[in-house]
């Protein structure tokens, strides 16, 4: 009669008015846990949000946008979406009334986050409460340095050779231009595709890393890409005799040269695992993750789903090409530091090869987290 699990909002409303002690449920009822607490002034009450950095995905994703206010879709092209601007957006919409504390746990806070959960200083800015920094967790081997192999790659090309004599361009516009071209351009993304799997055969698969169930994910910069690398995974990976599998993640639809896709129409996962249970949504919504454990599976490829939030212990390697800077650099890169001892993972397994940022860059992002 002390602790309550409120699966619904109509849940957490009773919960709330029958006085239960201690209510568990999800960031998606966030707003209704606020607009619950201002109509019971007369109680004192603690919110405590763990995880407030990590991503929501697929239909919980969906829910939460709505809830809180957005048109439920969740378009991973979209770098507004994550959890820490949504509370605080639903805590600013609603007058906070007194009679609640709120406390956050996150890995990763943002400045408006520090802002509103954290204490001030005496030169203005603002601290964490408590802290348990990274070099802390990685000191007491609870997760794993992932910088420790952090490593960049070069591109072939040189821009700015090619348009720095003529003065009709505009430098800066006609850098991105073109660097978005190459980019995305099929046959530059199938020779990186190359690149990067011929490194996770030999150094990863090869050497049998994690007792041969060692994982890796490749990080690109929008859905389309994702596609695009995905498919030039595939057809490097049928070249070698389909040694292992590989999934994506993305949500919603995309349409390429006139063609729908989404993540049920080009995962081809066999039907021995389809087991999630109808009446929990959350589950069914997982359901890339959960076919990703399986060790068939090898590599992910992500635009912006599951780069944030996602626990896979298994995953040693990570192929960056996106560009990743302050808190979504140390939640992408951390998603390796997963320690795994039943599989005997060390910080000497994990291995970042970036093709698009810098070692400072990375640098940079990390410090306030370390």
């Amino acid at each position: 009669n002390i602790v309550a699990p409120a699966y619904t909002s109509a849940d957490l409303k009773t919960a709330l008015e029958s006085g239960k002690k201690i209510i568990i449920t999800t960031i998606q009822k966030f707003p209704f846990i606020i607009d619950g607490i201002a109509d019971l002034s007369d109680k004192r009450f603690a919110v405590i949000i763990d995880e407030a950095h990590s991503s929501q995905s697929g239909i919980a994703a969906g829910r939460m946008n709505e809830a809180m206010g957005g048109n439920g879709n969740d378009d991973d092209d979209d770098d507004d979406g994550d959890p820490q601007d949504k509370i605080l957006a639903a805590m600013r919409a609603r007058k906070m009334r007194g009679n609640a504390s709120y406390l956050a746990f996150t890995a990763t806070p943002k400045p408006a986050t520090l802002e509103k959960f954290g204490i001030k200083q005496p030169d203005g800015k603002f601290k964490p409460f408590h802290l348990y920094s990274m070099k802390q967790a990685i000191e007491g081997g609870f997760i794993l340095d992932v910088l420790a192999n952090y490593t960049t790659y070069r591109s072939y090309y040189e821009i700015e050779k090619s348009i720095q004599e003529n003065p009709l361009f505009d430098t800066v516009k006609a850098q991105k231009k073109l660097r978005a071209f190459v980019e995305r351009d099929s046959q530059t993304i199938a020779t990186k595709a190359e690149i990067m799997l011929d490194h996770f055969i030999t150094h990863v698969v090869n050497t049998k890393k994690l007792k041969g169930k060692a994982k890796a994910m490749i990080a690109t910069q929008s859905i389309e890409s994702a596609i695009q690398y995905y498919f030039a995974v595939k057809e490097h990976l049928a070249k070698k005799g389909n040694p292992f599998r590989i999934a994506i993640a993305f949500s919603g639809t995309k349409k390429i040269k006139g063609i729908e896709y989404t993540e049920e129409s080009i995962n081809d996962f066999p039907a021995k695992l389809d087991t999630a249970i109808p009446s929990d949504p959350g589950y069914i919504s997982d359901k890339i993750a959960r076919y990703f454990n399986m060790d068939e599976y090898r590599i992910l490829v992500v635009a912006n789903k599951y780069l944030t939030g996602f626990d896979q212990p298994k995953l040693t390697a990570m192929y960056v090409d996106k560009k990743l800077q302050g808190v979504m650099a140390a939640q992408a890169l951390s998603r390796l530091n997963r320690s795994a001892d039943s599989l005997s993972k060390k910080t000497e397994d994990i291995f970042e090869l970036d093709i698009y940022n810098s070692t400072d860059d990375i640098k940079k992002s990390f410090d306030p987290f370390y």
